[in-house]
């Protein structure tokens, strides 16, 4: 769902390496206190011309932790409008520096908390407990999120897992025919030499093969990601000659 937000601020990076987060910071689902943000009447031009992300709602310089590169509404698999954003987290900055080592502990598997954002900003049209327009001019990451079903995850764990660390491009003839079944069909977006099976931006090639190509969500596309990385690493193979 997030793929063409990242990729476009991948994008925008030129190669510069960043710490970047991403997630869904607003939704129509009624919040703790009983109010609801209409999606479409959400402007948020505001928050990409010179906002911030912070740290619970705190404005210290300490607490302004990153800063977004782009946001957009998406809907979701229900069809639901949601705000998508994704950004960058500053180098240097100590509270900066531990939100990143909490996402990392966060995304082991048997911990069941999350984080998310709280839109800040003001509203402009209310009518009873709907909120139909409003302005968003900064973002609060936060382990208390008025929504609940706002997340924030890190962008990392998807980088991170798709670089075998060997510099051997990856191939599909390199993985076992349980692996390759899945991976194996239609591509269009060009990701890997149908002669080779070779993906020619190597496992984040696979990753956008397996989401734009094969339509498989993006969190399952992630963990078959790391255990195909982790049987390349391993070496295992099904036998079959390069």
């Amino acid at each position: 769902m997030y793929l063409p937000l990242v990729k476009r601020a991948e994008e925008r990076l030129h190669g510069q390496k960043v710490r970047l987060i991403y997630g869904v910071a607003s939704t129509p689902d009624k919040d703790i206190q009983r109010q609801r943000v209409i999606q479409e009447g959400i402007n948020f031009q505001p928050l990409l011309d010179g906002g911030f992300f912070n740290w619970n709602h705190f404005e210290r310089p300490g607490d302004l932790l990153g800063e977004p590169l782009d946001a957009k509404l998406v809907k979701d698999k229900n069809g639901e409008l949601g705000l998508e954003v994704v950004g960058l987290l500053y180098e240097g900055v100590k509270d900066a520096d531990d939100l990143w080592n909490l996402m990392q502990a966060m995304e082991k598997p048997y911990v069941k908390r999350r984080i998310g954002w709280s839109v800040q900003g003001g509203t402009n049209e209310l009518k009873g407990d709907d909120i139909v327009r409003c302005t968003v001019d900064q973002l609060a990451i936060t382990h208390e999120p008025v929504n609940p079903f706002t997340w924030a995850k890190l962008y990392k764990s998807l980088t991170k897992t798709m670089s075998t660390g060997t510099g051997t491009p990856l191939r599909m003839q390199d993985l076992d025919s349980g692996v390759t079944d899945v991976l194996w069909g239609k591509c269009n977006g060009h990701h890997y030499d149908p002669k080779s099976g070779r993906f020619f931006d190597g496992a984040k090639g696979m990753f956008r093969h397996l989401v734009v190509c094969k339509h498989m969500d993006a969190e399952e596309a992630r963990r078959l990601l790391h255990r195909i990385i982790t049987q390349f690493q391993g070496g295992k193979t099904d036998g079959r000659s390069a």
